[in-house]
């Protein structure tokens, strides 16, 4: 069995998948409302309308501020583990030589700039333009984190393979990061109306899949580089082990998209909507999950390079 010993240990990974958790959520319900919602609200009372806008509002607002959290809570995992700083004065010293010094920071700082110029764009109540200029800045804050990845590192100008991370990360903002925005729709939408907007998430979704999986398997490919490095590496494994945990969020996506949505206008409307917002719930908790592993992946030692070391 393969050794697990990620570069920072624990905490870093877990402030990692925090930070990046995030993020994908404020770019994901930035796209769903830019996106899903205006074709959407046409058929919506305009009673139904102003609570799940109001609701949108609040979880941008919230996803941008756990957002910021979580780069400041990687920041300062990461500066723990390159400086060992004695005490916390030598800490919070060390904290401005890593944001301003080391690559990890170079990337770091803009992310979080484009966090705060989100949130002033957005505002307290965000016109259409807004929305899409939020959408904008929100998701080049995920793109740049094909800084911190095995892409960005192996690269000596723009690579394929860092094409195919944005790619991945594009997407998984988008259709992971527009689940709990659908959660909401669902809960506060009358069950038919509620049905349109997870027939309008559906497409989205679909092209979403699609880039995931073609990315991961380039992905996959390039960093692992061999069957023997897929089975006896920790990188391996734990590719192995996201692959499992995206074919179960597949699954319940099959699931939402063809029976559970469809049933919103059936004959059990109510029972139906239950049963949705249970399976689109178990759905978030595996898409959290992935981003964990992929914290996770991000921290170890890619399959090729263990290989060529022994």
């Amino acid at each position: 069995m393969p050794t697990f010993a990620p570069d920072g240990g624990a905490p870093l990974v877990l402030a990692r998948g925090f930070a990046v958790a995030f993020m994908l959520s404020v770019s994901g319900t930035l796209t769903f409302r830019t996106v899903v919602m205006p074709r959407t609200y046409s058929y919506l009372a305009s009673a139904t309308i102003g609570p799940i806008e109001h609701g949108l509002v609040r979880w941008s607002r919230i996803s941008l501020i756990f957002a910021g959290l979580g780069l400041c809570a990687w920041l300062a995992a990461v500066t723990f583990y390159l400086a060992t700083p004695a005490t916390i004065g030598d800490w919070a010293d060390d904290l401005w030589v890593v944001l301003t010094t080391t690559s990890f920071g170079h990337v770091l700082l803009p992310q979080i700039l484009l966090l705060v110029a989100t949130a002033v764009v957005l505002g307290r109540s965000p016109s259409a333009g807004r929305w899409r200029i939020g959408l904008v800045l929100g998701t080049a804050a995920v793109i740049l984190e094909v800084g911190h990845d095995h892409a960005y590192a192996m690269a000596t100008g723009l690579s394929f393979l860092e094409v195919s991370q944005a790619l991945h990360l594009w997407a998984a903002g988008a259709w992971l990061g527009g689940l709990l925005p659908l959660l909401l729709v669902v809960r506060l939408a009358p069950p038919p109306e509620a049905a349109v907007a997870a027939r309008r998430f559906a497409p989205l979704g679909q092209v979403c899949v699609m880039l995931m999986a073609a990315s991961a398997f380039v992905q996959g490919w390039i960093l692992i580089g061999s069957t023997k490095a897929l089975l006896d590496t920790a990188y391996g494994w734990t590719a192995l082990l996201k692959a499992g945990l995206f074919a179960v969020l597949l699954a319940l996506a099959v699931l939402n998209r063809y029976w559970l949505a469809p049933d919103l206008r059936g004959r059990h409307p109510d029972l139906a909507r239950r049963r949705l917002i249970r399976s689109v719930s178990v759905e978030t908790c595996f898409g959290l999950l992935i981003v964990l592993v992929a914290a996770m992946l991000s921290q170890l030692m890619p399959g090729m390079d263990m290989s060529m070391a022994r």
